[in-house]
């Protein structure tokens, strides 16, 4: 963070407040713009996008709700971060700026230590999620052509094939066609599924959903729900092993089912036919824990930490192993629920992944 100059916008309408803090935040090192005015700072926002915002919430005609609403309506605006400057009287409008975005508040007359120590919080936060925008659209360019071009090459070659030499197939080779036309298909459809997942998640709309239906129970039935769905494509009927023990857990189910269907796709993925895949669930002190158990290919040491959309391992000798979004979309679920994935290598063969979350009081 220290090699990149940041740029703050301050509205303040007060010019003693505003020379001081462009004062205090130039002596850090700070890039710092300055407006009087709602107007003004819409002005200034047409010509340069600063790295955060820094404004007075009670100002003449326009106020500093009204602009954070204006700003959080705009595209390229809408993810800047944006502390408010209150007044100890004007505590009633924490609230408010709050449903509309705002990022923190710091109470005037405030501590240079409190507004400096805000501000690099907020700077940090912004700079993790630009590096992650980043990553997943860098994967989109390198992976989203292969991920879609492998299946759409036999869900549009075989129809063609099939036009243009009916005659000379017999039965069993149409079949043949027809089923990796299918296959291709559900491929392409379970791609643009996780693509969709990770988008909603990315962008909060997942946590928002099903808010009212927070607990979830019965688990070995949900378990065998999500496995019936993954039989659909993937005939391992015969490979899997599921042992739980129930309890009422702190997730709803939808965002469980989703868990449990990504790690149980990895491990089917990563494992060969006629090697079992097992999941455990059972409680743990005051936690449940889930462990899903592969005999695949492993999961080099050096990659546990990089779990994130479009990061693989060994992709030349994998090309089967897909697009990487299936651990992301679970750990950014779990983030959601304060618990995170853990990655062990077994210690014959294969893969142990493990989470934990709460059990409902």
């Amino acid at each position: 963070m220290e090699n990149k100059k940041y740029c703050i916008l301050i509205l303040e309408d007060d010019k003693d407040v505003r020379d001081s803090l462009k004062e205090i935040l130039q002596l850090n090192n700070y890039q710092v713009m300055v407006a009087e005015n709602v107007k003004e700072a819409l002005s200034t926002l047409e010509k340069v996008k600063p790295d955060l915002i820094l404004s007075d919430i009670v100002m003449p005609e326009l106020s500093g709700l009204e602009f954070l609403e204006k700003i959080r309506t705009i595209p390229v605006l809408f993810n800047i971060p944006f502390i408010f400057l209150t007044a100890q009287s004007e505590s009633n409008k924490i609230r408010e700026g709050m449903n509309l975005g705002a990022d923190d508040f710091i109470t005037k007359p405030f501590k240079v230590n409190d507004l400096l120590r805000s501000v690099k919080l907020r700077l940090e936060k912004k700079t993790f999620l630009d590096e992650k925008i980043d990553l997943t659209l860098k994967g989109i360019t390198k992976y989203v052509p292969h991920e879609l071009r492998t299946p759409l090459v036999a869900i549009l070659g075989y129809p063609q094939l099939i036009k243009e030499n009916f005659d000379e197939y017999d039965k069993p080779q149409i079949f043949e066609m027809l089923d990796n036309i299918y296959h291709g298909s559900k491929r392409l459809l379970n791609t643009l599924e996780k693509f969709i997942i990770y988008s909603d998640i990315t962008s909060n709309k997942i946590s928002e959903e099903h808010h009212e239906d927070s607990l979830t129970n019965n688990l070995e039935n949900l378990v065998a729900n999500v496995f019936e769905q993954i039989i659909l494509t993937n005939e391992r009927k015969n490979n899997f092993c599921k042992l739980i023990e129930e309890s009422i857990l702190e997730i709803n189910c939808v965002h469980l089912s989703t868990i449990i269907k990504q790690l149980l796709e990895n491990a089917f993925k990563f494992s060969e036919e006629g090697e079992q895949v097992t999941i455990i669930g059972k409680i743990n002190n005051d936690k449940y824990l889930f462990e899903i158990i592969d005999k695949g290919i492993g999961f080099p040491k050096e990659f546990i930490h990089k779990i994130g959309p479009f990061v693989q391992f060994n992709r030349e000798n994998n090309q089967q192993l897909g697009n990487g979004l299936g651990l992301a979309i679970a750990n950014s679920l779990l983030e959601q629920f304060n618990s995170k994935i853990k990655i062990e290598e077994n210690i014959d063969k294969g893969t142990k992944v493990s989470f934990e979350l709460k059990i409902a009081k």
